[in-house]
């Protein structure tokens, strides 16, 4: 199904009428995400949410983070940032079940949506907390964001 959308597509649907669980909903889903059909992955994302009781905290993380990627693709930046907020928090209370490494994902999305937001001192904030205190493969690209976005106006 490499490179054939369709047949993927197709293929995951069939998985799901078996055995309908989180990983076809979200590949389903992850679909439409690449295709830029935001709201059907969106809902997608929400029946993979909603397809298992008991999911993984790193899962549901991950496509919470999907969910307000998708917003934030609409242009719906208020509701993608709290997501990315609420995801923030959770990440903290926490800290040994989420990798440090999607915590920088998730604070470049949030500092992003703040940026766009007109919010560039707290956008520049989030990009600090990641260059200081969380991971340095992110330095540069981060760095470069937070230099760039600290000469806006405030």
């Amino acid at each position: 199904a490499l490179g054939d959308v369709r047949k993927a597509r197709g293929l995951y649907q069939k998985a799901n009428l078996s055995e309908p669980n989180w990983s076809s909903y979200f590949n389903l889903a992850a679909i439409d995400f690449e295709r830029r059909r935001y709201r059907q992955a969106i809902a997608g994302y929400e029946r993979a949410l909603a397809s298992q009781r008991h999911l993984r905290r790193g899962l549901v993380l991950q496509t919470r983070n999907q969910i307000a990627v998708s917003l934030f693709r609409l242009g719906a930046i208020p509701e993608a940032c709290a997501i990315w907020q609420e995801i923030l928090a959770e990440c903290a209370a926490n800290p040994h079940v989420i990798h440090a490494h999607f915590i920088c994902y998730i604070y470049t999305n949030f500092g992003d949506g703040l940026f766009r937001l007109g919010r560039y001192a707290d956008a520049v904030t989030c990009f600090e907390h990641v260059v200081l205190h969380l991971d340095s493969t992110f330095q540069f690209e981060i760095s470069r964001r937070a230099l760039i976005y600290s000469n806006c106006k405030r």
